[in-house]
């Protein structure tokens, strides 16, 4: 009989654990998103909107959010990536507003290293695509993680998801009466470890 032994090469990062609001924090970021502007999405009327300000979480009311985010994120990057001595900081920061029947297309995040969403109710499907080139494409018996393209977790509230910037993801369409809202980040190394060429040392301004 044979034994494999599987080698899992260079697996993509995608994390989700639940952030701890108290339900007053969540009334209170509720109301607040209810009332900001967004931007309609040049792409379409049917796919989510952003909020107008793009550094939402630099706004004193919502320092308090920030932080909790933070601490969960460098849990993230510690005990998962291990990256107990490379500094993080948050760069853009957004609410997003998917009402009924609208969706976003599949699209990554630059300048940045790691992004996050955090969900405030139940909600349609965050979905990933892998766009890597395949020499054939085969259907499989059953699907795996070693042999699927697309991948998707279901929301659930107060959930937080960290995964690598580079990986291309949209929402599915919100089929509920309900509008969704939800809270976007990103996130760059500021500073790290390492000696000569390859050092990095960023200094943010992200003053409005």
């Amino acid at each position: 009989m044979t034994h494999f032994v599987l080698y899992t090469l260079f697996p993509q990062t995608l994390t989700a654990s639940t952030l701890e609001v108290t339900n007053e924090q969540s009334i209170f970021l509720r109301d607040y998103m209810s009332k900001l502007d967004y931007e309609p999405n040049a792409s379409g009327t049917m796919l989510a909107l952003a909020s107008e300000d793009r550094f939402i979480l630099n706004n004193s009311e919502l320092l308090f959010f920030k932080d909790m985010i933070m601490c969960e994120f460098n849990k993230f990057k510690n005990s998962i990536m291990r990256l107990n001595d490379t500094i993080f900081e948050m760069t853009t920061s957004w609410f997003t507003k998917t009402p009924k029947e609208c969706s976003s297309d599949f699209h990554t995040h630059n300048n940045s290293m790691f992004s996050g969403v955090f969900y405030f109710d139940d909600s349609s499907d965050l979905q990933f695509q892998d766009y890597s080139t395949r020499r054939f494409y085969t259907l499989p018996n059953e699907w795996n993680d070693y042999n699927c393209d697309t991948y998707s977790i279901q929301p659930k509230k107060n959930m937080i998801v960290f995964f690598d910037s580079r990986l291309y993801h949209r929402v599915t369409p919100n089929n509920d009466d309900m509008t969704r809202y939800s809270l976007a980040f990103n996130f760059i190394p500021t500073s790290n470890p390492l000696d000569g060429d390859s050092q990095i040392c960023f200094k943010l301004d992200l003053d409005k």
